[in-house]
């Protein structure tokens, strides 16, 4: 038996939902990654932390991850304390260093 043109359509759709829906949640989890790795990464590479710095890093940033998800805290909340006690402000995707009135990414 074949299929409609209207029965087409719907297939198509529902096929390019299962893409889309795969892209995001491949996409979701290369954030994820990036999130989880590089400042570890970072830590390592830079400033010589090891396995017991590390893993106390790694705890702290997990709890704060999980309080954002429970909505204890936000992002735009940490921004703000990190800004009151460096003059270091998050805007927009970007750092800016008040005091300096220029990118800290620089």
């Amino acid at each position: 038996m074949a299929l409609t043109r209207h029965q087409q359509r719907q297939k198509e759709l529902r096929r390019k939902l299962r893409e889309d829906e795969k892209f995001f949640r491949d996409s979701a989890q290369l954030s994820i990654n990036v999130l989880s790795v590089v400042p570890v990464y970072i830590m390592l590479e830079q400033y010589g932390w090891k396995r017991i710095r590390l893993s106390r890093f790694i705890r702290r940033y997990a709890k704060i991850i999980a309080d954002i998800a429970s909505k204890k805290v936000t992002p735009d909340t940490l921004a703000d304390e990190i800004f009151q006690q460096t003059g270091i402000k998050y805007d927009d995707g970007n750092w800016w260093d008040t005091k300096a009135k220029e990118s800290v990414r620089k």
